[in-house]
Formats: structure tokens, sequence, C-alpha cells
């Protein structure tokens, strides 16, 4: 068995957010998470960031798109929580 690569998962997500099929609270969890595990890959590679700063390298403003994903899923689990509390 092959494992899923990343744009399968992408695509997959993908889907998952578009179709009723799946709650919003795992909707959320899901785009958290893949946003998480995007950010650790960001934070792990060399040559993205400056030695000894936090700050960035042109290359890595590409991966910008992670954290607007991370707080898209962390908005959304955090909505349907509050809902189902109602």
């Amino acid at each position: 068995m092959r494992p899923v690569t990343g744009g399968t998962s992408e695509v997959l997500l993908g889907g998952a957010l578009v179709l009723p099929l799946i709650s919003d609270r795992l909707d959320g969890l899901a785009l958290a998470s893949f946003a998480t595990g995007l950010l650790g890959l960001f934070a792990k590679t060399r040559g993205l960031g400056k030695e000894g700063s936090i700050r960035r390298r042109q290359l890595g403003t590409v991966m910008a798109k992670d954290v607007w994903l991370f707080g898209i899923g962390v908005g959304s689990l955090a909505d349907a929580l509050r809902r189902s509390r109602r």
C-alpha cells in the first residue's frame, strides 16, 4: 500500500471541507492539524529562515499561507464548539 502524499491529502481535505458530509468540528480539526504539519515542516527546513532569527527569507514567504490555514482551522473548530454549547 502506497503512503498518501501531501498533494493527495490536500485534495482529500479540500473535498471534505466543501462537502457537507463531515461535521464542522472535524473539518476544523483536520485543517488545523494539516496546517500544523506544514508549519512544522517550514520550521525544520533549512534555508527558509535567517540564522538565529525567527524572521524568514524571501523563499519562506511562500509558506505564509499555512499560517492562514491554521487560523481558519482553529476558527472553524472554535465556532463549531461554540455552537454545540448552545
